[in-house]
């Protein structure tokens, strides 16, 4: 029961926009579901086995496909409804350290998480524990039907056990 519910906290807040056409070169399905805006549990706390106990090998291939990869500081958490329904937050995530991606880093990012989603209940649940807290961010650049950008991430606790992993992705 325990993987389940971690399984479903981890999971995506929402996606949006597809990849750029010109990404072709890596599977769009497979960055989308590395990219998916979550948070991991262990982000605020929660800790259910290390990262080398995964089963779902999806750090390395993060570190591989990121853009960019930074420390981040939560600076912000606001709460948001959407469509009248109360329960989401904004988070805003502010980059403390470049290791990867240099210029392309944003100083700020804001990521949303729509009421009733995973990532808006553990943080919900958990917002002591979020704020201010120290993360890994990977980050990719989806594009919109405008033409903008957006950048979709994905969370872990900046911890040295997370930083030694992604040194070890990196050789």
């Amino acid at each position: 029961m325990r993987r389940k519910a971690a399984a479903f906290l981890a999971i995506a807040l929402s996606a949006c926009g597809g990849l750029d056409p010109a990404e072709s070169a890596v599977n769009a399905k497979e960055v989308e579901r590395l990219f998916d805006d979550a948070l991991e549990p262990p982000a605020v706390g929660i800790t259910l086995g290390s990262y080398e106990d995964r089963s779902d090998g999806t750090f390395a291939p993060r570190a591989r496909l990121a853009e960019v990869i930074y420390r981040a500081q939560v600076t912000g958490l606001l709460p948001i409804a959407a469509d009248g329904v109360a329960g989401g937050w904004l988070v805003e995530l502010t980059s403390t350290d470049v290791i990867r991606g240099g210029s392309l880093v944003p100083a700020v990012l804001e990521v949303e998480a729509p009421a009733g989603s995973p990532t808006a209940l553990l943080v919900g649940n958990f917002r002591s524990s979020f704020e201010r807290a120290h993360l890994l961010v990977f980050a990719r650049r989806y594009t919109r039907p405008n033409d903008r950008f957006r950048w979709h991430v994905h969370t872990v606790a900046d911890t040295a056990e997370a930083r030694e992993m992604l040194e070890r992705s990196a050789q």
